[in-house]
């Protein structure tokens, strides 16, 4: 069985879960927390959102046949903030697929996730 099933959502068989698209709006961390859990979806952790990264490509350092529409140059947004920096949280750049903690105000990408 093959790790991913696109069926309009990717089905993630590894982590159990399924990946929406891109949200096509760039959103603060605390405004994308409130989107993805009103569609019944979160965040993906760190862990989750740099298992698809493919360190064998780069900008976009993804499987393009099931995550085309990643954005260039750009850093998605986890459900994961900074310890003891709480105006911070984690995101992934699919550049290279780097992750970093950044201010919780700047806007950035995000992927809806649902666990199945």
């Amino acid at each position: 069985m093959s790790r991913f099933l696109n069926i309009n959502w990717v089905k993630d068989n590894l982590n159990n879960i399924e990946w929406s698209s891109t949200v096509d709006v760039m959103l603060s961390w605390d405004d994308a927390v409130v989107y993805v859990k009103d569609r019944n979806c979160r965040l993906p952790s760190v862990k989750e959102l740099q298992s698809i990264v493919d360190y064998d490509r780069s900008n976009p350092a993804v499987d393009i046949d099931f995550f085309g529409d990643t954005k260039l140059n750009e850093w998605y947004w986890t459900n994961k903030q900074r310890v003891g920096k709480p105006e911070e949280a984690f995101c992934v750049s699919f550049v290279g697929g780097c992750c970093n903690a950044q201010d919780r105000n700047g806007l950035k990408y995000f992927r809806m996730v649902r666990d199945i």
